[in-house]
């Protein structure tokens, strides 16, 4: 399939050798993530991070990558993410969250210049190519996908995304004559053992038969149409019955599935997140992007690439969109590629209509025009990241991570005296439970370390899960930490001794 360069000549980036242009790509995506997603390297651990950093640390990590069926940690089996990845980066670097951040950032990285090379090949111009993949770098919805360290959405993503590369190379051989996408199948396989998002390639892909068909003869049989797209549905499909039986599907409350009218406000919220009308001076929740967005689909639906972005975005929501209690921004990761790729055909054809009246101006003004909106674009989604990290979820969690993990470290740098952990005074989150306890577990290296929640009913209504059931411990055989020995001292010294 080779790139359709109908709307724009490419006067302005005509640097014909590859290796240059790639280049140019990489140095340009490196320096607008340096600039939007500096901040991130003020975050310290939080979230599940404790979880897949003690997974990573027990004896039989590495066993649980080869069995299938997750750990009492880690109860998804995500072994390149969950095992393979915390067990290297915490064996050469520790606890140093740094070590993860710079590993996820680039990693995205690389998924941005793949996003370029996918525009171009797909159809759009290297001036259009370059700026969907400057926009993809810095878009906001990547913010829980890189802030947190879990970092599976990130390397599915760019597994996803170099399965698809090799397989739109492969079909474009010379000669018109498929072969076996060997290449990617092999990232397909590796994707799924990322994340269960990948298992919307087969039908991407099939999907991309139907609106744009490879060489082969519109007369020839559907097997031999979508013959090297069969293997991709055996890969998942043997996947899948190996998940099953062992149990390793994700489960649980917040995994549960339901088919009811509110999957289109799920859908509606998927497409705020990839369209950000913040950006743009819109509500969080404005309408009107979406609309305009429509407007865009249907003025522009005679090119096929549009209808294929447009497939590639829902697609790729399916393994999410029917889970009432999964939400998340992180999951437009793959299918934002869809959007941006209709948004390309826009612009391409914006700039060619200038084109025509302004022949020789048209390269420029473009640039000028695509760089002010990517200015904007940057600038909204620091700020965001700034306010999260400041006065956001995200900012308070990882604080009362840092101020947990500096004041035990400071009190009891030898190690804790007890394996019962009483947390006093603290609101009534259960996630405080889970992820209080792993922290001190992550510290010390100890999995045997206990933490319970006791609240202060002066700051909300307490859970069930708090509860105190059973004899109390003796004096001598708990440590309790009291909410104002942590959180005050911590305003002050808010670093890791």
């Amino acid at each position: 399939m080779q790139p359709q360069t109908e709307f724009l000549p490419n006067k302005l980036l005509s640097v014909h050798h590859p290796a240059v242009y790639a280049g140019t790509v990489v140095l340009l995506i490196a320096g607008i993530m340096i600039w939007v997603w500096s901040p991130i390297l003020d975050v310290f651990f939080y979230a599940d991070d404790f979880l897949y950093l003690l997974g990573a640390q027990t004896p039989g990590v590495l066993r649980s990558f080869f069995m299938p069926g997750g750990t009492d940690l880690v109860w998804v089996y995500r072994p390149l993410a969950s095992f393979g990845y915390y067990w290297i980066i915490r064996s050469l670097f520790g606890l140093n969250p740094n070590a993860f951040h710079l590993t996820t950032l680039a990693v995205h990285l690389l998924n941005a210049t793949l996003v370029a090379w996918l525009m171009s090949r797909l159809g759009c111009s290297r001036l259009t190519s370059l700026f969907i993949s400057l926009i993809y770098a810095a878009h906001i919805s990547h913010w829980h996908g890189l802030v947190t360290t879990t970092f599976q959405e990130v390397l599915a993503a760019f597994l996803f995304f170099s399965a698809l590369a090799a397989f739109l190379r492969t079909q474009s051989s010379l000669g018109g004559e498929n072969s076996m996408p060997t290449l990617a199948l092999a990232c397909f396989g590796a994707a799924l053992l990322s994340k269960e998002t990948a298992f919307s390639l087969p039908l991407l892909l099939t999907w991309l038969e139907i609106v744009h068909p490879s060489p082969s003869p519109p007369t020839s049989p559907l097997w031999v149409r979508f013959r090297w797209i069969l293997p991709f549905y055996l890969v998942a499909g043997v996947y899948s019955m190996i998940l099953y039986l062992t149990g390793s599907f994700p489960h649980g409350e917040n995994y549960a599935l339901g088919l009811d009218l509110s999957v289109f406000q799920r859908l509606k919220q998927y497409f705020w997140y990839a369209l950000e009308p913040p950006v743009w001076g819109l509500s969080y929740e404005s309408n009107l992007a979406i609309l305009l967005f429509a407007g865009l689909v249907i003025i522009l639906w005679r090119h096929w690439q549009v209808r294929f972005g447009l497939g590639w975005f829902l697609i790729s929501l399916l393994p999410v969109l029917f889970m009432p209690k999964r939400t998340d921004p992180q999951y437009v990761m793959i299918g934002l590629l869809g959007l941006c790729l209709a948004v390309g055909v826009g612009v391409d054809r914006a700039l060619a209509i200038i084109s025509k009246g302004l022949p020789r101006m048209a390269p420029y003004i473009g640039v000028i025009v695509l760089g002010c909106i990517l200015f904007i674009d940057g600038s909204k989604a620091r700020s965001h990241f700034l306010y999260e990290i400041q006065a956001g979820w995200t900012g308070r969690t990882q604080r009362f991570a840092r101020c947990v993990a500096s004041h035990v470290l400071r009190r009891y740098p030898a190690g804790l005296p007890a394996k019962t952990v009483i947390f006093r005074g603290f609101d009534g989150h259960e996630k405080w439970t889970i992820w209080g306890g792993a922290i001190l577990n992550v510290l010390y290296h100890e999995p045997g370390i206990r933490s319970l929640f006791v609240p202060d009913p002066a700051l909300g209504p307490s859970h069930p899960l708090f509860s105190w059931k059973g004899e109390a411990p003796e004096a001598d055989r708990v440590v309790t930490i009291d909410r104002r020995d942590i959180i005050e001292p911590c305003e002050i010294h808010s670093s890791l001794p």
